[in-house]
């Protein structure tokens, strides 16, 4: 039986089929990182000419004054399209970090600017803490920020997750882009990417299923009527459901991570993730008013910053458990629907669902936002202090057990193929 169900899913054209649309995908965000990148930066550098020509125009003047003014201001302008050109990191990490070294009295206000105080209005002092503390990462570790840099902020707050560290005022509007292989899959954890690719994988393995369900593969109906029991039917399908999607998803990524190696590289995995821990109050080091109040906006959740690899890692498994639930779904679905389209058509409607259902902890989608889970942002969604993922990650296994176990179950007085 078992080498009966490797012939049929190795000489399948469906397999191909999938694993070709799940690297076209990640291909294709890959692409268009790099388009939206490459397009900024020539946004960038033409605002770096616009500055120049007004610079030169100054450097000529016949005012003293303006005339060292406008050559002290060309020199910055042509370091900057320098470092734009070279996508080189240090000018901007050490002149952050200068802004960022505020006393431990609260005798100073963070800053893009070494003379700017547009952070306090943009920021909670939670998140300035965080980027202080992503700062103080990447110095030790000796990691290259990606450009531009970006600050950890709460999505509650009306600040987006981009904000800008730059000590250069026209970088105050650009987003942050992950064309390494390692940020996208980050990037992929963060917008949904595992519910698109569990559409297209039910899309090609869950009609294979239903095809058999219904009787339009003879192998069922002849193992059957060989005595093969039901139980060892059920179990040997959902196996090779399962082998197979873990195989097409592991074989689409490493494709992938290869194209990318060439095209734009892997990344660095030592590169700081926010993250959310459970932690004591936090007396910051800025000066505002209210800052002890707003660096413990979320208490007793804090920003915290962690490995991309350890981030990595958790969402792995997450993704581990959701083909498995998956599979046993697909199992349970198709074993007693009787409709071959409208089993096909809810294996690739429901993943989907999560991009259109509200954030509630109420809904099971909410429980696979990778980003959320990896990151325990999860935990202020259920309003607790603990850390989610192992029992989101049990829960899920859970799922997959008892829908495993329902395929299991005969139905009296139905026909198996």
């Amino acid at each position: 039986m078992v080498g009966l169900e490797w012939r049929k899913w190795v000489r399948g054209r469906r397999l191909w089929a999938c694993l070709l649309i799940l690297v076209a995908l990640m291909i294709g965000c890959l692409e268009m990182e790099r388009r939206q990148q490459a397009a900024a930066t020539d946004w960038q550098v033409r605002q770096v000419d616009k500055r120049l020509a007004q610079a030169q125009r100054m450097a000529k003047s016949a005012d003293p004054t303006a005339r060292r003014l406008g050559k002290q201001d060309l020199a910055n302008q042509k370091q900057i399209r320098r470092r734009i050109a070279t996508g080189d990191a240090a000018g901007v990490l050490a002149a952050t970090w200068r802004s960022f070294q505020g006393g431990t009295k609260g005798d100073k206000l963070p800053a893009v600017a070494p003379i700017a105080d547009t952070m306090v209005t943009m920021l909670h002092a939670g998140e300035a803490e965080a980027m202080r503390a992503q700062l103080v990462y990447l110095r030790q570790h000796n990691v290259a920020p990606i450009l531009p840099l970006a600050i950890p902020t709460n999505p509650d707050t009306a600040t987006t997750n981009n904000l800008d560290a730059y000590d250069q005022q026209f970088f105050a509007h650009t987003r942050q882009y992950h064309p390494d292989a390692w940020t996208q899959v980050w990037q992929w954890a963060s917008v949904g990417g595992l519910l698109v690719a569990l559409a297209v994988l039910n899309l090609f393995l869950g009609d294979a299923l239903a095809e058999e369900r219904h009787g339009r593969v003879d192998h069922v109906r002849w193992l059957r009527l060989q005595n093969v029991s039901w139980r060892r039917l059920v179990l040997t399908k959902f196996a090779f459901h399962f082998v197979a999607s873990l195989a097409l998803v592991a074989a689409a990524f490493g494709l992938f991570l290869i194209y990318a190696a060439v095209r734009s590289g892997l990344g660095d995995l030592r590169y700081p993730v926010q993250t959310w821990v459970a932690g004591k109050a936090v007396t910051p080091h800025w000066a505002w008013s209210t800052a002890r109040d707003d660096a413990n906006f979320f208490l007793p959740l804090q920003i915290q910053i962690a490995p991309l690899a350890r981030y990595l890692g958790r969402y792995a498994g997450l993704v581990v458990a959701v083909l498995a639930a998956n599979s046993a779904l697909a199992m349970l679905v198709n074993r007693f629907l009787p409709s071959r389209i409208a089993g096909l058509m809810i294996g690739v409607v429901a993943p989907l669902l999560f991009f259109v259902l509200p954030t509630s902890k109420f809904s099971p989608w909410t429980y696979l936002n990778g980003d959320w889970v990896a990151s325990n942002y999860l935990a202020h969604v259920l309003g607790t202090s603990a850390t989610v993922w192992p029992y989101v990650l049990g829960g899920i296994i859970a799922v997959a057990a008892l829908a495993l176990l329902g395929a299991l179950v005969p139905v009296k007085g139905r026909r198996v193929a």
